[in-house]
C-alpha cells in the first residue's frame, strides 16, 4: 500500500518542508491565529505541517488524522519526543469522521484529492462544518501540475490528469485536474461565508532554489503512480512509463522553465 511505504513518507516530509517554508498559516492575519485553539489536520501523513503549526504556535491543540497506520506512528513518536500539545489517530477521511460536532477553531486538508472521489468533496466539506465551531477555518490547499517547457514533463502530466479523471478522482478529463477552481464554490455551497484564496507559484526552473528537490519529489510521486497508471492502458507498456519518465527527468537540465502552481482557499463558519 503507498501510504504505508517508508519513501513515500520521506517524499511527504520533504514536500511539507518546500512547501510551507516554516509559515503553516501564511494567508491568516495575527488576529485571528490568536484565536485557534483546537486544530483538526486531515490526512495528516507524517506530520510535517501540524507540527511546524505548533512549534510557531504553542497555544494550539492539534489532532491529527490518517489512514496509514505507520505514519501515524512516526508522528506520535515525533510529538512525544517534542513534547507537541498533539494527538494522532488511524481514520479514514472518506467515512464519517468520529468527533464531536463544533469540537474545532481551524480544519486543514492539504493534498487529499488522491484520497477523495469526485463526489466526496461536498460531503467532507458539510462533515468539516458540522465539526468546526462558529467562526471557524475549513482550509483547502491542492496543487495543478506545473507549466513547463519540458515536453516529456508535459506529457506525462496530461497522463496523470487522465489516470485521475479515470479513477474519479479529477473532475477533468485532459488539462488541469479541476479542483482547485471548485474549492471556492464547495465551501460557498456549503455556507461558508469570507471564502477566499491564497495562490502559490513555486519556481522550480533550473538553478531555482527548490527545483532539485521539487524534480525529486515529482519523480518519486511518479513511481509510486507508476501501478496505477500502468494499469489503465494509456501508455501501452511498464517499458514505455520507464522511458517516458527517463525523458523527463532528461529534461530538467540547463534551460528548464518550469512554474509550479498551488492553491489555498478558506471560508468562515457563521
Amino acid at each position: 500500500m503507498i501510504l504505508e511505504r517508508v519513501d513515500e513518507m520521506a517524499r511527504l516530509l520533504e514536500q511539507d518542508a518546500i512547501i510551507t517554508q516554516g509559515r503553516p498559516l501564511p494567508e491568516q492575519p495575527p488576529e485571528t491565529i490568536t484565536h485557534m485553539t483546537d486544530v483538526l489536520e486531515l490526512a495528516c501523513g507524517p506530520g510535517g505541517w501540524g507540527l511546524q503549526l505548533l512549534q510557531n504556535y504553542p497555544h494550539m491543540h492539534l489532532v491529527g488524522v490518517d489512514l496509514s497506520q505507520r505514519m501515524i506512528a512516526f508522528v506520535n513518536s515525533q510529538a512525544h519526543s517534542t513534547r507537541a500539545n498533539a494527538q494522532f489517530y488511524e481514520m479514514d477521511i472518506t467515512k464519517p469522521l468520529d468527533f464531536p460536532e463544533e469540537s474545532f477553531d481551524l480544519i486543514n486538508a492539504r493534498f487529499i484529492s488522491g484520497l477523495l472521489l469526485r463526489d466526496s468533496w461536498r460531503p467532507l466539506v458539510e462533515q468539516c462544518k458540522r465539526l468546526l465551531r462558529p467562526g471557524g477555518i475549513l482550509r483547502l490547499t491542492e496543487c495543478e501540475s506545473a507549466v513547463t517547457n519540458n515536453e516529456a514533463q508535459n506529457q506525462m502530466a496530461e497522463l496523470v490528469t487522465q489516470t485521475m479523471y479515470l479513477s474519479g478522482r479529477g473532475f477533468n478529463a485532459t488539462g488541469t485536474f479541476g479542483i482547485v477552481n471548485r474549492f471556492p464554490n464547495f465551501l460557498r455551497d456549503a455556507g461558508f461565508q469570507q471564502v477566499n484564496i491564497y495562490p502559490q507559484a513555486i519556481d522550480i526552473s533550473t538553478g531555482r532554489e527548490y527545483a532539485k528537490a521539487i524534480q525529486q519529489d515529482f519523480t518519486m510521486s511518479l513511481q509510486l503512480l507508476k501501478p496505477f497508471l500502468v494499469p489503465l492502458r494509456l501508455l501501452p507498456s511498464e517499458e514505455a512509463f520507464d522511458e517516458l519518465l527517463q525523458n523527463v527527468i532528461a529534461g530538467w537540465e540547463n534551460t528548464y522553465m518550469g512554474i509550479w502552481f498551488l492553491l489555498t482557499a478558506w471560508g468562515i463558519k457563521q
